[in-house]
């Protein structure tokens, strides 16, 4: 009897740190703000696959083959580099030069969250650039859609809203990941851009993959205090996919906002090398950089 009646304290212990703990494990207020994350594989680092025996998987990124090994490790061939200037260096210190054939690995994407949306999950950002060449719009002209005026910075009809909600939405993740990126109401109204009146701001989208605005990379809430904040380096694939990288030190490339610009309707905003954000660029700057953002977990 005297046991069992030692027994019950240490048990009745054990069934409420239990409990305490589920709670607190449940609960999205725990997740951190600033913790780096991995989630979702694209092309990345620069990679020797000479004695390595490949095969086609059928899968493509930005157009370029990908090959997998018998280990399920995963390859991307880039078959003539796009490179925005000279004198580029990979990560392992080769060359990184136009019209040259290079191989690059699958690998997990990191990610920073930087805002925790109470239940909603936690919104992420990728640590680096991962591609280029994919603009904004294609075409500076101005569209008619659905008896809708359309200028080319509209980012609801962008070129680059479609790429990142479709093919790197696809590409990017498995569907067991899908199932855990929100779809997201992103704002696009004229008080998420640089200036007080925007004629090219547009109507809200719903997106699972975004870019981030330039009202969202001023705000020190999300962890941008300062430009050394904003400052984003390319992988070698985006390297190798014409993405632009400044040669000064604690500066990196140049990545698209979604925010149009308010003077032209052909730019939209950027954020510059060194993090400065009193830039733009034409719609259709292939060295521009692709730094996605996404709502995930509930």
């Amino acid at each position: 009897m005297k046991r069992n009646q030692k027994f019950f304290p240490i048990f009745f212990v054990l069934i409420c740190l239990f409990f305490i703990t589920g709670c607190n494990e449940s609960d999205p207020s725990d997740f951190e703000l600033n913790k780096i994350i991995q989630f979702g594989m694209w092309p990345q680092t620069i990679c020797d696959v000479s004695d390595i025996e490949l095969s086609l998987t059928g899968r493509t990124y930005d157009g370029h083959r990908e090959f997998s090994d018998k280990n399920g490790n995963r390859y991307v061939k880039v078959d003539s580099a796009s490179v925005h200037g000279t004198g580029y260096t990979f990560s392992d210190g080769s060359s990184c030069e136009r019209e040259k054939t290079y191989w690059f690995r699958v690998e997990p994407v990191s990610w920073r969250v930087f805002a925790i949306k109470g239940r909603s999950g936690k919104m992420i950002l990728s640590e680096k650039i991962l591609t280029a060449a994919v603009p904004y719009c294609k075409t500076r002209n101005v569209r008619s859609i659905d008896s809708e005026t359309v200028w080319p910075n509209n980012y609801k009809y962008s070129n680059i809203r479609s790429y990142l909600n479709e093919d790197f939405y696809q590409n990017a993740f498995t569907e067991e990941e899908h199932v855990k990126i929100n779809e997201a109401l992103v704002k696009n109204g004229e008080d998420t851009t640089s200036s007080r009146i925007n004629q090219f701001a547009c109507d809200d989208t719903r997106d699972c993959v975004f870019l981030l605005s330039y009202q969202d990379l001023c705000n020190a809430d999300f962890g941008f205090e300062s430009d050394a904040d904003r400052v984003k380096l390319p992988t070698d694939y985006a390297l190798a996919n014409n993405a632009y990288r400044s040669g000064k030190e604690g500066q990196g490339g140049w990545w698209w906002l979604r925010s149009p610009y308010g003077g032209v309707s052909y730019y939209a905003r950027t954020v510059w090398s060194g993090g400065n954000l009193d830039y733009k660029d034409y719609i259709d700057n292939p060295s521009m950089g692709l730094v996605p953002a996404m709502v995930i977990g509930k």
